[in-house]
């Protein structure tokens, strides 16, 4: 199992390093993608 139970069931996997991830179900998720590409231009979202 991924994740453990939570409210939101719209979440986001952030994979780093070679095998690491986070997963994550931010309120206010486009305005915290935007912030994300602002701090890394090269940074790749994948549906």
């Amino acid at each position: 199992m991924l994740s453990g139970p939570g409210f939101s069931i719209n979440r986001l996997i952030i994979e780093y390093n070679e095998h690491d991830c986070v997963i994550i179900a931010p309120s206010q998720q486009q305005a915290f993608m935007t912030h994300l590409k602002r701090i890394n231009p090269d940074i790749q979202f994948i549906e």
